[in-house]
């Protein structure tokens, strides 16, 4: 009885703090006593400021803040909620009675004028003046209250008084992540794919839908979404038509565009790529460098944005950047249990699975090295196609790849399956290194591959046999071309 009670009180308890939370995010901030202006963050429309330093007009816009005076540009998330909070949350301290004239206040001539838009079309003007030569306040007026002296913690001010090129968000589409991306379509010139997340036996993976259903490489996919998550802009172009044309915007080389869980879809523009002079900040004295950069824009955001040239690279995907190339995408390395292994030139021999150690069956016997074994499985486990020769072809010609008669047949007996899995190795790929053709017995397809796993394949049979083992009996001669085995 007393589990039953416990468990109860658990669940009530996880349940009122559930209410609360969704009822606090509802509500918003909490008003805490003293506020001047007790406001919420959405209450507040504009802000304006002036100071000897900087001016800047930030707006809202929906749930976006943009800066639009002294340019028109996107602000910072963060910086834009840090200054509203602020303002919103602002405890001054009241003197009444003071001469507001007095030289020692110097609100004659403020340091900065502060004016805010709030709950419609209600304003206040917040002028601060000198510093108070008692603890760290300014010394302010608001035109709510104007005949009274108010002492605003300096804080505020350093929080208002800002260049407004730091209060810009530089990053192209913070807001697409990983794990709110549902969708990704990339189109380039001549090509375009689309990959998606699909529910897939209990569970939801990433499959290429267009322009026609594959498998998925979930980190190249994933690298996408980083790439544009990640993206920081070294400097900025006002929207205009002239500007759009000359940063080739309006033919742009790549189209990049994410569906989002309950939001607006984001779709990122990539121009021409050039060298651009950027300034150079976070040092104590700013420098202008050279950068490889590309230009940018993202929908519903009026401006241009120079990113590092790499995001042209990280976003310039096709079919076979984004599918998943490996061959054997189902097949677990700890399901095989024998290994037959046929060459034109080299050891041709077999390996079985004896409980935890594998035994060489032919051309002699004895224990096989497990460390030479694991090298052959993990190769194949693991192997993935660099292209797809075949692939549009109606019907493959064999001779063509070095296919009719392979230089190396291999058959893996795979547990749970009555046929084994065989892989053929052809000819070499001409004007490429160690590359080779590959067709397997699941698939009419041609693949090309890398040579690592003909260079994991033993030399010797001295190569493949455990050195503490004895080995006895004979089989099929090291060498010469395959006989008995799997053919095409």
């Amino acid at each position: 009885m007393k589990k039953r009670y416990l468990s109860t009180a658990i669940v009530g308890a996880v349940f009122v703090v559930l209410v609360a939370w969704v009822l606090l995010a509802e509500r918003g901030r909490v008003i805490e006593k003293g506020e001047y202006f007790a406001l919420q963050l959405a209450d507040i429309s504009q802000v304006q400021m002036q100071s000897n330093s900087y001016r800047y007009t930030l707006v809202r816009r929906g749930d976006e803040w943009w800066v639009t005076e002294p340019f028109e540009g996107l602000a910072s998330t963060d910086e834009a909620k840090r200054l509203v909070e602020s303002i919103a949350s602002l405890k001054p301290q009241k003197r009444t009675g003071k001469n507001l004239q007095d030289p020692e206040f110097g609100l004659d001539k403020p340091v900065v004028t502060l004016t805010i838009t709030y709950k419609g079309n209600r304003s206040a003007v917040i002028r601060l003046g000198k510093q108070s030569p008692i603890g760290q306040m300014i010394f302010a007026t608001i035109s709510t209250e104007p005949e009274a002296l108010f002492l605003i913690d300096q804080f505020f001010m350093s929080t208002v008084d800002k260049d407004p090129a730091q209060m810009r968000e530089k990053k192209l589409a913070a807001n697409v992540k990983s794990d709110s991306v549902k969708q990704v379509v990339l189109q380039r010139t001549g090509e375009a794919v689309t990959a998606a997340l699909v529910p897939l036996a209990q569970e939801t993976t990433w499959r290429i839908t267009e322009p026609r259903p594959l498998r998925a490489d979930k980190s190249a996919v994933e690298a996408v979404i980083t790439a544009v998550n990640g993206a920081e802009a070294v400097d900025f172009l006002p929207y205009t038509q002239e500007n759009q044309a000359a940063t080739g915007l309006n033919q742009p080389q790549v189209t990049a565009t994410f569906t989002l869980q309950g939001e607006a879809p984001v779709t990122v523009y990539l121009g021409k790529q050039e060298k651009r002079s950027v300034k150079t900040s976070g040092t104590a004295t700013p420098t202008q460098t050279e950068e490889d950069i590309v230009w940018a824009m993202r929908s519903g955001r009026s401006e241009i944005l120079a990113m590092k040239s790499s995001l042209l690279h990280d976003l310039s995907k096709g079919l076979l950047d984004l599918r998943d190339k490996h061959i054997f995408p189902d097949l677990k390395r700890e399901k095989i249990n024998n290994v037959r292994v046929q060459r034109e030139e080299g050891l041709n021999f077999s390996v079985m699975k004896s409980g935890p150690d594998w035994q060489v069956t032919a051309p002699k016997t004895g224990k096989a090295k497990a460390s030479k074994v694991d090298d052959i499985l993990f190769a194949v486990v693991d192997l993935q196609a660099l292209a797809y020769p075949s692939e549009s072809e109606a019907s493959v010609d064999l001779e063509k790849y070095g296919l009719k008669l392979p230089q190396v047949a291999l058959a893996l007996g795979v547990e749970g399956r009555t046929e084994p899995i065989s892989l053929w190795i052809g000819a070499k790929v001409p004007n490429e290194t160690e590359r080779y053709y590959l067709r397997t017995s699941l698939s009419n397809e041609v693949y090309e591959i890398d040579g690592a796993l003909l260079r994991d394949l033993p030399r010797s049979l001295e190569d493949l046999l455990d050195s503490s083992s004895s080995s006895s009996g004979t089989g099929t001669p090291p060498g010469g071309p395959p006989r008995g085995g799997p053919t095409p």
